[in-house]
Parts: structure tokens; sequence; C-alpha cells
């Protein structure tokens, strides 16, 4: 794992229609909870994602929403990210992921 993953401690946010959602700076537990969700490791998510990209935003952007907003569901994000705004939801998720 790329300690570029890691190495940034400052929560970041999610814009999912016209409320920011904070994450919290990644850590173990979020990682096992992604992995555990697909079924693969952090590195190979970019495969899963490429096949069904739909299903992996959703559930990643649910996996990292939830840590702040627990009663958020999959189908409540699922409703607040417009088609129109999936490239820069992806943008912010893959962002959060690498930590840049």
């Amino acid at each position: 794992m790329s300690n570029e993953l890691l190495k940034s401690n400052e929560p970041k946010f999610i814009r999912l229609g016209n409320r920011d959602f904070e994450v919290p700076p990644l850590n173990l537990n979020i990682l096992s909870e992604i992995e555990a969700e697909f079924g693969c490791s952090l590195t190979q998510l970019g495969d899963r994602f490429e096949k069904a990209q739909a299903s992996t935003l959703r559930s990643l952007v649910w996996i990292l929403v939830k840590l702040n907003k627990p009663e958020i569901t999959k189908e409540q994000v699922g409703e607040l990210i417009m088609l129109t705004d999936l490239e820069t939801v992806s943008n912010q998720v893959e962002m959060i992921l690498t930590a840049v």
C-alpha cells in the first residue's frame, strides 16, 4: 500500500446535491470496510469500477459518508448523486482515496 494513501490526516468533503459531507481521514477500518464491501483490495478496485461504475461509486460514497452520518442509506446516497454530477463525485472520491 502506498504511503500516499494515508499521508493526509485532514478531513475531506464530498459534495452531494447542495450539501457537503465530511469524510474523516482514512484509517484501517475504512480500508477494511471497502475491502469487505467489494471483496477486493483498494488497489484492485479500479477494475471493478470499470465494470460497474454506478454501483461501485454509490457504495464507495456511502462507506465514506456514513462514517459521520451513520443513518444514511445507500439508496439515499444514490438519490443525492445526479447523473450530471457523476464525474465530479467520482473525482472527489478518487482524491479522497489517494489523499492528494
